[in-house]
């Protein structure tokens, strides 16, 4: 704004219009403190002096400040006491404008308010409980009176139709730029904020809705007096000792479970689902709670639940988590494994607010999800493509022959874990500042072999940093993408049925068959028939040969991985189908077959 100089104006006139004091020339404003006239008095001095810099005011023009804004106070009273005034709501929302440092609405439409309390700001849903606490303590404060929850309720909706601002509030970690954050939610309102440079611990800069004291993350150790870049590559793994504290079966899996709980702590990239499966007595309870405890903290038997059947709690239980975990699940029906694909890429959604009105809110996320079962529960092969299985063994209990007991008392490993947290977090923070620094110049050198492609670049990248030879991480990721196949195949008696049939049934002696959809239906059928398996009444098995079509191409990806390749085509009026074995040697496929 271009300044101006006192002479252009007769005069300054004040006037009070709600909960601001207009300056009528030119049109500006400044708050109006109903019960600190001195405030508002130091506000449009201040609101004058930066629009007439250099200005010196005479007393009489002081005065004459002065004297119109002790009328305006004397007026506002006065309408206070007469009936048909100003109602305690109106002075309700006239103190609550005077104390809120900030106002807006997030991503989702919900209503905010930055209050300042012990010395930092903090941030305070517009209809939470907790809103309503602080606006009626406000009110008894400079009133010495209780006011009505109705009263309340109406000031909360006028509050509302005064904020326009719109920002994006993040849940436990954000990345702004090339800044990361990460939310300790404790008392202080504290997050770390971590860039190329280093990290720190700085005040909430009003990223994150914090303040539960049961997401409460204990102070990581700083400063951090290891310097990853002079140490030599591996020599400090604390992450990776964490990692063998539990019995994973395969090395490949053990190096993406160190990599996948560093990419935990990077906002923005779509995060595999991990899926610990194992015997009973393997771990994979305590290991999916040791992985949240560290990134999303909880009390000790809420890090790890149950999934929620029903559709509004699941949603709402995933949605305010940053790292959901699942105990338990022996399978999950299709619905369920398609709501998982999108949760891992990104959902949107839209709830109806009321059940008596219209209006809809809309929610938009990315969020990594943890499932334990003995089994894989998942079978769909869009949602094992999102997936990163952990295979995990019985812990030795000592009474095999020869072998020594392994157990120990839950409670006391997992105190154990959670005395490392801080020198965890810690190790972690300066992993990802050596990530940012030389993210750009190691993600040109890396060809993602996966469709999670901003996941295996972003592993490999840390997968380096922790002193990993290159491409280890891209290998040990491949081998997972390979049992995600076989997991497909080995869950899908329809997939093992035409394995079953391509490599022995009719077609030994041919590596490649084309056949006609209603034939291949038949012989399928047939083949059904032949090993015995009641496909009438069986959902796995297609009910036409249209829906049969739909299937091979469903998996057709997966049947890679034992060898065959599927193409469907057309020739003039006549529909075909196509198989293609790689190899002859059907004992190399008998773990796929039906």
């Amino acid at each position: 704004m271009a300044s101006r100089t006192y002479s252009e104006t007769a005069d300054i006139r004040l006037k009070r219009i709600g909960h601001l004091i207009e300056i009528e020339d030119p049109d500006l404003s400044v708050t109006f403190h109903p019960n600190n006239i001195d405030k508002t008095h130091d506000a449009i001095l201040s609101r004058c002096d930066e629009l007439y810099p250099g200005y010196r005011w005479t007393e009489v023009q002081s005065r004459d400040i002065d004297t119109q804004l002790t009328e305006i106070y004397k007026d506002y009273d006065e309408a206070r006491n007469k009936r048909g005034g100003i109602t305690e709501a109106d002075h309700l929302v006239n103190l609550a404008m005077s104390h809120i440092k900030q106002r807006f609405k997030d991503q989702t439409s919900a209503f905010y308010a930055v209050i300042e309390k012990n010395g930092h700001d903090e941030l305070l849903k517009m209809n939470s409980e907790e809103f309503s606490r602080y606006l009626t303590k406000l009110f008894y404060d400079t009133e010495n009176k209780v006011i009505s929850k109705n009263t309340i309720n109406n000031s909360k909706r006028v509050l509302e139709s005064f904020t326009t601002e719109t920002r994006t509030i993040h849940n436990r970690i954000a990345k702004i730029g090339n800044t990361i954050y990460y939310d300790l939610n404790n008392e202080e309102w504290q997050c770390v904020k971590i860039t190329k440079d280093g990290w720190d611990i700085v005040e909430n800069p009003i990223l994150f809705m914090s303040g539960d004291p049961n997401r409460k993350q204990v102070q990581p150790r700083l400063p951090f007096e290891e310097n990853l870049s002079t140490n030599k590559p591996g020599e400090i793994r604390p992450v990776r000792d964490l990692i063998n504290r539990f019995f994973i079966t395969h090395g490949y899996q053990r190096t993406i479970a160190e990599v996948y709980v560093i990419a935990l702590f990077i906002a923005d990239i779509s995060v595999p689902i991990i899926l610990p499966t194992g015997p009973r007595a393997s771990g994979k309870t305590l290991f999916l709670r040791t992985l949240r405890q560290l990134v999303d903290p909880r009390p000790f038997l809420a890090l790890v639940e149950r999934l929620p059947r029903d559709d509004k709690d699941r949603r709402v239980a995933v949605y305010n988590s940053y790292f959901a975990c699942f105990d338990n699940e022996s399978h999950l029906s299709s619905d369920l494994m398609d709501e998982i694909c999108t949760w891992v890429t990104g959902i949107s959604m839209s709830v109806r607010e009321l059940y008596t009105t219209d209006e809809m809110r809309s929610f938009s996320a990315k969020r990594a999800l943890g499932i334990t079962g003995i089994n894989v529960p998942i079978t769909n092969s869009d949602a094992l493509n999102r997936a990163f299985i952990v295979d995990m063994e019985s812990i030795p209990d000592g009474f095999e022959e020869n072998s020594k007991s392994m157990l120990i008392a839950e409670n006391k490993l997992f105190e154990e874990i959670k005395m490392s947290i801080p020198d965890l977090l810690a190790y972690i923070f300066e992993v990802i500042a050596r990530y940012l620094e030389v993210y750009e110049d190691v993600a040109k050198q890396i060809m993602p072999n996966h469709r999670l492609a901003d996941f295996v670049i972003t592993g490999e990248v840390i997968s380096r940093v922790v002193g990993n030879k290159d491409n280890e991480f891209l290998d040990a990721w491949y081998q997972n993408a390979q049992q995600q196949n076989v997991t497909v195949l080995q869950n899908n008696p329809f997939a093992g049925l035409v394995i079953d049939y391509v490599f022995n049934y009719h077609y030994d002696d041919q590596n490649e068959i084309k056949i006609e959809p209603m034939q291949l239906y038949l012989d399928l059928r047939n083949r059904a028939d032949d090993k015995k398996l009641d496909i009438n009444r069986a959902k796995w098995f297609p009910q036409s040969p249209e829906w049969m079509t739909r299937k091979l191409q469903a998996i057709k990806i997966d049947l890679k991985a034992a060898n065959i390749l599927v193409e469907v085509g057309r020739d003039f009026n006549r529909r075909w189908i196509r198989f293609k074995k790689i190899i002859k040697d059907s004992s190399k496929i008998d773990q796929y077959a039906t």
